[in-house]
């Protein structure tokens, strides 16, 4: 099975934002801090992707 590097960037992102709002809702994280986790998460995956 052969997957586009830009299909496994974004499964990934999804994944990892559902973990951050995860960890929010539980308390392990403060809510400010959300927002904030989940805009570099996207800067950083959007660089992966670009210099595949």
């Amino acid at each position: 099975m052969v997957f586009k590097i830009g299909e496994v960037g974004r499964s990934f992102t999804g994944y990892q934002e559902f973990f951050i709002e995860f960890l929010s809702l539980e308390g392990v994280i403060e809510e400010k801090y959300k927002n904030v986790l989940m805009k570099e998460l996207r800067d950083l995956m959007r660089l992966v992707i670009a210099n595949r």
